[in-house]
């Protein structure tokens, strides 16, 4: 579901005039990639702001078209503008099917669409590969998906997504790097100490792809990064555009489904095995089978027994704004517990069972925190 603004009729045409004023500065790109980056970047500095505060929300693609209807009135009105046609090309490059459409329409009204650079006219047809890579972190709660694309006779660029799948994936990042390599060593940097020695795998399963089909590309929750709000189109093109490259493999991009009121039984069994085996008792069974639910409530079925301080601190964000201030400290206990059987059974060192521990026990979550 996609924000709506009770006053984006007076933001867009404001937005968007910044914008066309400002194309010009992308008549200095030399190729596809850097026009790509470029329109990516003037694009996102306004979306950025707007993001963070200016308005109550955004229809972001209705946002798109209304800057390509605008630059199309320009052109109309104002005649042959170099910056702007360089903009409309830039946005074939990174906006959805419709936008594509009109913005490949507004240029072919205007006459003059195939002066320019020969490369300009392929800037609309960037291809994916079929040869898929991911990443993990040890915690099996970060993840790192890369994938290659190219623009006609252009050579291979590596496009990485950064996932967070301690709760609902979320994309972190996302962005163009020369090649897989380079696109990994990115991932590992920012993942952090826990994703060093992270192998860069090949995609072979369906399965593997999942975290990207579950991603909500389209709703802004107001704390993205500058970097984030750069690709927030771009991003979503990427993802069709693999979609379309795996639709006829062997390991196509999944539907996107929901992961809600999955059945709990088989991880409380197996909590409940460990529990007696370790402390000699069973654990409660009510609260279990809450914790149990709250655990497993949208995630990624692959992270099911995953645990992280990430997914401490965002399950310990949920109880706290569900759950009265009583059932919250004896879920509060429960977790810490039950991390503890889960960094055992994924055989994580005692340094990183130590960081879970110390995520357990910050500060309690209260009603309304999270």
């Amino acid at each position: 579901m996609t924000a709506v603004s009770d006053d984006f009729d007076d933001w867009f045409p404001k937005r968007n005039a910044a914008i066309l004023d400002a194309a010009g500065s992308l008549t200095t790109a030399t190729g596809p990639r850097d026009l790509e980056q470029a329109t990516a970047e003037l694009v996102g500095g306004e979306l950025h702001q707007a993001i963070h505060g200016e308005t109550g929300g955004l229809i972001l693609d209705l946002w798109l078209r209304s800057l390509i209807i605008d630059a199309r009135i320009r052109l109309v009105e104002g005649g042959p503008d170099e910056g702007i046609r360089y903009l409309l090309h830039g946005v074939t490059a990174i906006g959805p099917p419709d936008a594509v459409k009109e913005a490949r329409l507004a240029l072919k009204r205007t006459r003059w669409a195939s002066s320019g650079p020969t490369w300009l006219g392929g800037m609309a047809k960037p291809k994916a590969g079929r040869d898929v890579r991911r990443l993990e972190d040890r915690y099996g709660t970060r993840l790192g998906i890369v994938m290659e694309y190219a623009f006609p006779g252009g050579s291979p660029m590596a496009y990485l997504f950064d996932v967070d799948a301690s709760g609902i994936p979320l994309l972190v990042d996302s962005g163009v790097h020369d090649d897989a390599a380079r696109a990994a060593d990115a991932w590992r940097a920012a993942a952090g100490d826990t994703a060093t020695d992270a192998p860069l795998e090949a995609v072979t399963s369906s399965g593997e792809l999942r975290a990207l089909a579950q991603l909500d590309l389209q709703t802004p929750f107001g704390d993205e990064t500058r970097s984030r709000a750069d690709d927030w189109y771009r991003a979503q093109r990427r993802v069709q555009d693999l979609a379309a490259a795996l639709r006829s493999t062997a390991h196509p991009l999944p539907p996107q489904r929901s992961f809600f009121d999955e059945d709990t039984t088989p991880l409380v069994e197996e909590f409940s095995e460990w529990h007696v085996a370790r402390h000699g008792h069973a654990p409660d069974e009510e609260l279990t089978g809450i914790l149990a639910g709250e655990w497993q409530e949208g995630i990624l079925p692959q992270t099911t027994y995953c645990v992280s301080p990430q997914r401490i601190e965002y399950q310990l964000s949920i109880i706290g704004d569900t759950f009265e201030p009583e059932t919250v400290a004896e879920l509060r206990n429960l977790i810490r517990i039950w991390s503890r059987w889960l960094g055992e059974r994924d055989g994580l060192p005692e340094d990183l069972l130590a960081r879970i521990d110390r995520a357990t026990r910050t500060r309690p979550a209260q009603p309304g925190n999270a």
